[in-house]
C-alpha cells in the first residue's frame, strides 16, 4: 500500500486557521465570545486566547433576523480578509486617543475585590499581547459599564435635552444591547424569559451595529449567536456546558517541557497527571493537619505555597474561614466590646425572625435558666468567607468590602461592609456583618443617570458617602447567606452626569445569577 504524502506546514497551519474560523466545538465557544464575550469563569487560568478583532462588530443592512439568512443585513468575510483590513487601517475607531487615556486611567482606578484580575493598563496596545477570555469578559461586564457611559454622555446637556439619536446615544444603546446579552449568556440560572430578552437584545444590536459600523464586515460567530436564545431554553445555562474547564487542563499540560521528544508525549502527558493526582491527595492531607505543623519550617512553607496553586478554593476556605471563638483563657485579649449601637441593632437583628426562644440583652438581669444571651463582647473579624470569596470591613480591603446583598424589605441593595463580628449564643457560634447601604439618587438626579434606562449594565450610580462619620451614616445587620456577591466601584466627581455630587457609580454582575 503506498503511503500518504506528508502535510507540509504550511497545509497544516491553513487546515488549523479554517477550523478555528469556520467549524468544530472550538468555534462555538468563541462564537458566543465574539457575540457577547461569553463564560464567566470559575476558570481563571483559562490560557486560551482571542484575539482584539473577534468583538468587532457587523455590518451590512437593517434586515431582520431570519433561518434563511444568516446575517442581519451585510456580507460575511473570513478572518483573513478582516484582518488584511485592518492591517490596511481602512477599519474606523470609535475613540480618540483621549478616549482611550481616559478609559485606561478610569481601568487602574476602579475598586476591584482580590480575586478580579485588572486588565492591562495598557490596554489597546500591542505590547500587551492578546487578551485571555476572562479578561475579554471582566472588560465587557465589569470594567466598560463603569467607563463607557460617562464618556459618551454629555455634563452639560439636562435629562430632557439628551438626543436619543445622536451618534453617543446610538452608541450607548449598542453598547448597552451587547452587555445585556452577555450577561445573560454567562447566567449561572437562566429562564424561558431570559432567553426571549437575549434574542431581542442581540437583534437589536446586530441591527446597529450594521448602521454604526458599515466598514465591518459580519463574520460567522454573529451568526451562531443568533441561535443562543433557543439554546438556552433547550440545554439550560450554557455556562454548564463551556469548555473552560478542558481547556485550563489542556493548557497546563501545553505547559509540561516535553524537550522535543513528540514519540514520547503520550507517556510524559500521563506521568504528569498521575504526578499532579498525587501530589494533590499529599496537600489534601497535609492541610487537614495544618493546625498541628508548624509552618514557619521550608517544607511546610513549601507545601502551602503549593496547595494554593493546586487545590480548588473549597478545599483551601478552612485557611481565610473565621477562627474559632477564643477560651475563657484568653478571651480577655481576644474579645472586643461591641459598640452600644451596633450591640443593639445586632440584639434586634438576632430577634427579628420571632424565635422560638429569644435573645436577650446581657443586662436584663435575672436570667432564666437556659436563657439565650448576647454578650456584651465578640470578636471583631477581619475577614470571612463565603462560597470561596473572600469579604472584609472597608477599612481591611475597600474591594472585598463592596458587596450585593438581600435586603429585609425585600429585592436588593449594594453598600459596604464596616464591621463582622463573631459572636457565640448558647454555644453557637454566628458571623454578623454590618453594612451601611449606599444611599440612592434623588427623583432628579436618577433622570441625568444613563443607567437608569439601560439596566442591562447592571450597574448604578449611588451617591459617595464615604466621607462621612460613622454615626451619619445608616447601618444594617445581615448574615453570609444574605450576601449575593461583590460590587467592583469607581468613584466619579461632582458634576459626572451632571449631579452636583460626588457618587459611586456600582457594577453588580459577579455574581452570575447564582442562587
Amino acid at each position: 500500500m503506498e503511503d500518504e504524502p506528508a502535510v507540509s506546514q504550511k497545509e497544516l497551519d491553513d487546515l488549523i486557521l479554517e477550523n478555528e474560523t469556520f467549524g468544530g466545538p472550538s468555534c462555538i465557544r468563541r462564537t458566543v465570545s465574539s457575540s457577547s464575550s461569553m463564560f464567566e469563569s470559575d476558570h481563571d487560568q483559562y490560557t486560551g486566547d482571542l484575539s482584539d478583532d473577534e468583538f468587532q462588530p457587523p455590518s451590512g443592512g437593517n434586515s431582520n433576523y431570519s433561518e434563511s439568512d444568516s446575517d442581519v443585513g451585510g456580507r460575511e468575510v473570513d478572518s483573513d480578509q478582516e484582518d488584511e483590513a485592518i492591517k490596511n487601517k481602512t477599519v474606523e475607531s470609535v475613540f480618540t486617543k483621549e478616549d482611550l487615556e481616559f478609559i485606561r486611567r478610569c481601568i487602574t482606578e476602579v475598586t476591584l475585590p482580590s480575586w478580579v484580575e485588572r486588565p492591562p493598563a495598557n490596554l489597546g496596545d500591542p505590547a500587551h499581547g492578546k487578551l485571555k477570555a476572562e479578561q475579554w469578559l471582566t472588560l465587557f461586564t465589569v470594567f466598560f459599564p463603569l467607563i463607557l457611559p460617562e464618556l459618551w454622555t454629555s455634563d452639560l446637556l439636562g435629562p430632557d435635552l439628551v438626543d436619543p439619536q445622536s451618534l453617543d446615544e446610538q452608541l450607548l444603546d449598542n453598547f448597552h444591547d451587547l452587555v445585556f446579552c452577555t450577561n445573560i449568556v454567562c447566567a449561572h440560572v437562566v429562564s424561558p424569559a431570559m432567553a426571549d430578552e437575549y434574542t431581542s437584545h442581540y437583534i437589536h444590536y446586530r441591527q446597529s451595529s450594521s448602521i454604526l459600523f458599515s466598514h465591518i464586515a459580519s463574520r460567522p460567530n454573529h451568526h451562531y449567536a443568533m441561535h443562543i436564545g433557543d439554546l438556552l431554553k433547550f440545554w439550560g445555562p450554557l455556562i454548564k456546558l463551556s469548555e473552560f474547564g478542558y481547556e485550563r487542563h489542556n493548557g497546563r499540560l501545553q505547559k509540561v517541557k516535553t524537550n522535543g521528544h513528540t514519540e514520547q508525549i503520550d507517556l510524559t502527558m500521563l506521568r504528569q497527571v498521575c504526578r499532579e493526582g498525587q501530589l494533590r491527595g499529599i496537600l489534601s492531607s497535609f492541610m487537614l493537619l495544618v493546625g498541628k505543623v508548624d509552618v514557619s519550617r521550608p517544607l511546610s512553607r513549601v507545601i502551602g505555597r503549593a496547595a494554593k496553586l493546586l487545590l480548588p478554593d473549597k478545599q483551601r476556605a478552612s485557611e481565610s474561614s473565621v477562627p474559632p471563638l477564643p477560651t475563657s483563657g484568653h478571651s480577655a485579649k481576644s474579645l472586643t466590646p461591641i459598640p452600644r449601637g451596633d450591640y443593639i441593632l445586632i440584639l434586634d437583628f438576632l430577634n427579628s425572625p420571632q424565635s422560638v426562644v429569644p435573645i436577650r440583652h446581657h443586662a436584663d438581669y435575672p436570667h432564666p435558666a437556659q436563657s439565650r444571651i448576647l454578650y456584651p463582647s465578640a470578636l471583631r473579624v477581619t475577614h470571612t468567607t463565603h462560597k470561596t470569596r473572600t469579604y472584609s470591613p472597608y477599612s481591611i480591603h475597600p474591594g472585598n468590602s463592596s458587596v450585593s446583598f438581600a435586603a429585609a424589605g425585600g429585592g436588593t441593595k449594594t453598600g459596604f461592609i464596616y464591621d463582622i463580628w463573631a459572636i457565640d449564643i448558647g454555644g453557637e457560634r454566628q458571623e454578623i456583618l454590618l453594612v451601611s447601604p449606599h444611599t440612592p439618587l434623588s427623583q432628579e438626579d436618577r433622570k441625568r443617570s444613563p443607567y437608569t434606562t439601560r439596566p442591562g449594565l447592571m450597574a448604578e450610580v449611588v451617591y459617595d458617602e464615604r466621607h462621612l462619620p460613622r454615626e451619619d451614616i445608616g447601618i444594617t445587620a445581615i448574615t453570609k447567606s444574605m450576601i449575593q456577591g461583590h460590587c467592583p466601584f469607581l468613584a466619579r466627581p461632582s458634576r459626572t452626569f451632571g449631579i452636583g455630587s460626588p457618587i459611586l457609580v456600582v457594577v453588580n454582575s459577579l455574581h452570575r445569577f447564582r442562587l
